[in-house]
């Protein structure tokens, strides 16, 4: 089936979440806004690509796995997926994403599965 994952992450107030960027300015931590929204793909993209303590004994095949899943989903537009690459985005969105990013990930992943019943 095919998913766009390209959509903007929308905060708990329904308002879109912007990228931010920090610099340091005389040694402190200062943080703009960059202007761009957060994408799903791009929370979806991280999580896959982040390193977590159970990796250690990760096949690596496995490891390609993501690698591949996250080339394919960073690329415009929908993407064909299987039920398995849903399982893992859930998986590694649980690991690596914040609850909101988590939550609004899980959603769009459960109304594909209820309107492709």
């Amino acid at each position: 089936m095919k998913v766009d994952f390209n959509v903007d992450l929308i905060d708990f107030d329904g308002t879109k979440i912007k990228e931010t960027k920090t610099t340091f300015v005389d040694g402190k931590p200062h943080t703009d806004y960059t202007g761009e929204t957060v994408k799903l793909q791009d929370a979806i993209v991280r999580a896959l690509a982040g390193q977590y303590r159970d990796d250690e004994t990760l096949d690596p095949v496995k490891k390609l796995e993501r690698y591949a899943l996250g080339i394919e989903l960073k690329k415009k537009g929908a993407t064909e997926v299987i039920p398995e690459d849903l399982v893992l985005i859930k998986e590694y969105a649980a690991k690596g994403c914040t609850i909101l990013a988590h939550g609004r990930i899980c959603d769009l992943i459960d109304s594909i599965k209820v309107n492709n019943v």
